[in-house]
């Protein structure tokens, strides 16, 4: 900024501040001047309400003097007269009748300055023309003073009821501002609560799924291993556990429980494979008898093929049909050389079964 700039905006900075200065102090004098006029104007307080409006404004900085009367209002504007010292144009007129003039009487003749005019009236009645007038404004005083204080305590109740009417609503906006940032503070609480919730149903969320996931991966071991079970009953050997199990449990009752699951076990382990063997061999059997029938052989080789079936049959019956079961009759010892004699009448039965189907069937016939 240039410094002619900067000069014309301190010059003009000054002028408001003077011009601010001098109207505050041409509305005291005016309230100085009406106030001790006697008897004052019906227009007074009007004008005293309007002035305290503007007085008002925090630009003029006026705190001090507001709604104050006129007799505290001239001891504020003295340092005015005393700083222009007469060289302006405001004057006040004040007598020795109204209350400021009796405030500032002899004592303040003597301080008195340019500008500040206190005219003296005289109080005989019978040497001045102004008695008749000066006994007459005090009579009108004394009527008018109580009707002036009613109007004076209606203007304090009605700035006193606007100041209590602000405050009120100063602090019903700050009651409203604490309510709200209460109500603020309580939703922001309750959205971490619902954060926090949130996080904890989405760590249950996860266990849950974890949970499932190991759930479900068992069931399916589960379901493979049945899946095995079922596919291993549904062979040979399983077919064979099973029909060996079902009779044992068949006859459960006949024998103690040692003796009954150390059978068991010898079954399951040596009696299996005679199971299988003996079901082979009568397979074997089947087709040769079918084959001798389809031939006509049958009638000649019958006597064979029964005495063949009879060996089958034996241990068959005795080992693993209900009818004859004779397993519980036997110890540990006795089972076991059952069992291996059951498996070399298998084999021996086998080669009888292909000698049978040799003679019956010879090379030549079947070239």
């Amino acid at each position: 900024m240039r410094l002619e700039d900067q000069v014309n905006k301190g010059l003009s900075q000054a002028v408001q501040e003077l011009l601010t200065r001098r109207s505050v102090d041409f509305l005291v004098i005016i309230l100085i001047n009406f106030g001790n006029l006697c008897p004052r104007p019906n227009y007074y307080w009007t004008l005293y309400r309007e002035i305290q409006i503007v007085l008002q404004i925090p630009a003029l900085r006026t705190s001090n003097i507001r709604f104050k009367p006129p007799r505290k209002l001239l001891t504020a504007i003295l340092h005015a007269f005393k700083f222009y010292n007469g060289k302006d144009h405001l004057s006040l007129q004040i007598c020795e009748v109204g209350p400021i003039g009796r405030a500032f009487g002899e004592r303040n003749r003597k301080l008195s300055r340019p500008g500040i005019y206190i005219h003296q009236r005289p109080t005989c009645k019978d040497k001045h023309r102004g008695c008749r007038y000066q006994a007459r404004a005090k009579e009108v005083w004394g009527q008018r003073y109580p009707e002036i204080r009613k109007q004076a305590a209606a203007f304090h109740l009605y700035i006193a009821m606007k100041s209590w009417k602000e405050r009120k609503l100063r602090l019903a906006k700050q009651n409203a501002a604490l309510i709200l940032y209460q109500r603020y503070q309580k939703i922001k609480e309750r959205r971490a609560q619902l954060k926090e919730a949130a996080r904890v149903l989405c760590q249950r969320y996860q266990k849950v799924k974890e949970r499932r996931k190991a759930a479900a991966l068992i069931i399916y071991q589960r379901y493979q291993k049945v899946k095995e079970v079922n596919a291993y009953r549904k062979s040979l050997e399983g077919a064979a556990i099973s029909s060996i199990q079902t009779l044992f449990q068949k006859k459960r009752l006949l024998v103690p429980l040692k003796k009954y699951l150390l059978l068991l076990s010898i079954m399951m382990t040596d009696g299996v494979p005679l199971y299988l063997e003996l079901q082979a061999v009568y397979e074997e059997f089947l087709h040769l008898d079918e084959k001798a029938t389809q031939h006509g052989l049958k009638q000649k080789y019958g006597e064979h093929l029964d005495g063949l079936y009879d060996e089958i049959n034996y241990p068959w019956d005795t080992l693993f049909q209900a009818k004859n079961f004779a397993v519980f009759d036997l110890d540990e010892a006795k089972l076991r050389q059952r069992l291996a004699e059951g498996m070399t009448m298998v084999t021996s039965v086998r080669q009888g079964l292909q000698d049978l189907s040799s003679e019956m069937f010879p090379p030549s016939m079947i070239s």
